[in-house]
């Protein structure tokens, strides 16, 4: 049932491939980590990640462990592929955002508290 979702969610995506591979790296790194298919913020965990890239020479911390720089390196080539992000809606469905409106939620997000996913 998932698959159905995230291959129809993908449409959103100018490239669903690489939207759908997205999705199943995010979902197999929070798998790897928190023997969890989706863990509760993975999407932010994982942006943090990603946009470490430029800020810092040290590699980002998921969970207990360091994401390895291959891994940290396809995510952010699937990232800037697909031009999409993914969210799991409280409601219990995988979404596909678009990256510019994935930017805006996450920037209204943190904007009373820039340091809240730190």
């Amino acid at each position: 049932m998932i698959d159905e979702l995230v291959k129809k969610e993908a449409q959103k995506s100018a490239h669903p491939e690489q939207a759908i591979a997205l999705f199943d790296l995010m979902s197999q790194l929070s798998e790897e980590q928190f023997c969890a298919g989706w863990i509760l913020g993975n999407e932010l965990i994982l942006w943090e990640c990603v946009k470490s890239i430029d800020a810092s020479d040290e590699l980002p911390q998921y969970g207990d462990l360091e994401i390895s720089l291959k891994s940290l390196m396809k995510l952010w080539r699937l990232l800037q592929t697909a031009q999409c992000w993914w969210i799991w809606e409280w409601d219990g469905e995988p979404t596909c955002i678009p990256l510019p409106e994935w930017k805006e939620k996450i920037a209204s997000a943190i904007a009373p508290n820039p340091n809240q996913l730190r």
